[in-house]
C-alpha cells in the first residue's frame, strides 16, 4: 500500500518506510502497480488519477474522519489535522505552496488561516520588479536587519509567518477560545506542529515546535 499526497507543485509518497517526491509534471508518467491511497488538492491533476482504478481518493473519509465545522476545509488540511487530533491544544502549521496554520483541541478541528507560502511571495516580488527577482535564502536569520535585497526578501517572508504562529500560540489558550497567555515562551501549553516543503526551515525559527515530515501520511493512514 501506498499513500500519496498530491499537492500543488508536487505529489508526496509514503511506502511504510520512506518518502519521495516527485513534480506535477512527472508524475502524470507515474504508473501505479499497487492501490495508491491519494488525497488531491491539484484540479489540473483529478482527471487522470480518475483514470486509473489503482489510484483510491480517501478524500472524503479524511474529511469524514475529522471532527470540523469549517465550511470548504481541504483534504490536505483535514489529514494533518486528523494526525494530532488525539492531543490537546495544537497549533499545525503546513508550510507548502500556502501556509496554513489549524488549531486542534480535544479531538475537534477549532479553525485556521491561510497566507502565502514562501515562493508564492517571492515571486510576487518578482512581478513588481525584476530587481526584486531572488532566490529564496534558507540560511536568513532574524537577528539582524538584512543587508542586501535577498535577505530582506527572504526575512520578509519568514518574519511575519513566525510572529503569526507565535501570537496564535499565545493566544489560543482555554477550550475553543482566545485568551491573552503572555509572551509566547515555547512552553507546551500550546504544541506546535510543523510540517510541508518549508516546514522544517520555519521549525528552527519557532522555540519549542516540531517538525514531522510524516504528519500528513499519519492522519491518512487514521482516515484508514
Amino acid at each position: 500500500m501506498i499513500l500519496v499526497d498530491v499537492g500543488n507543485t508536487r505529489a508526496a509518497f509514503f511506502d511504510g518506510k520512506k518518502v519521495w517526491y516527485v513534480k506535477e509534471r512527472d508524475f502524470l508518467n507515474f504508473v501505479p502497480k499497487v492501490r495508491c491511497f491519494y488525497i488531491n488538492v491539484n484540479p489540473r491533476l483529478s482527471e487522470f488519477l480518475a483514470s486509473n482504478e489503482l489510484f483510491v481518493d480517501i478524500s472524503p473519509r479524511v474529511l469524514k474522519a475529522l471532527n470540523s465545522s469549517y465550511k470548504g476545509l481541504g483534504s490536505d488540511r483535514a489529514a494533518v489535522c486528523l494526525a494530532v487530533k488525539e492531543r490537546e491544544k495544537t497549533l499545525v502549521v503546513d508550510a507548502g505552496s500556502a501556509i496554513t496554520l489549524d488549531f486542534v483541541s480535544g479531538g475537534e478541528h477549532k479553525g485556521g488561516c491561510i497566507i502565502p507560502g514562501f515562493m508564492a511571495q517571492l515571486a510576487a516580488f518578482a512581478n513588481i520588479s525584476t530587481k526584486l527577482a531572488c532566490d529564496y535564502n534558507e540560511n536568513i536569520s532574524l537577528a539582524n536587519l538584512p543587508l542586501c535585497t535577498q535577505d530582506a526578501l527572504s526575512y520578509g517572508a519568514v518574519a511575519p509567518v513566525v510572529a503569526l504562529v507565535e501570537k496564535l500560540a499565545c493566544e489560543l489558550c482555554g477550550e475553543g477560545g482566545f485568551m491573552r497567555a503572555g509572551k509566547f515562551n515555547g512552553d507546551k501549553s500550546v504544541e506546535v506542529v510543523l510540517t510541508g516543503g518549508n516546514g522544517k526551515i520555519l521549525s528552527k525559527f519557532i522555540k519549542g515546535s516540531v517538525f514531522d515530515e510524516l504528519l500528513i501520511f499519519k492522519g491518512m493512514q487514521v482516515a484508514l
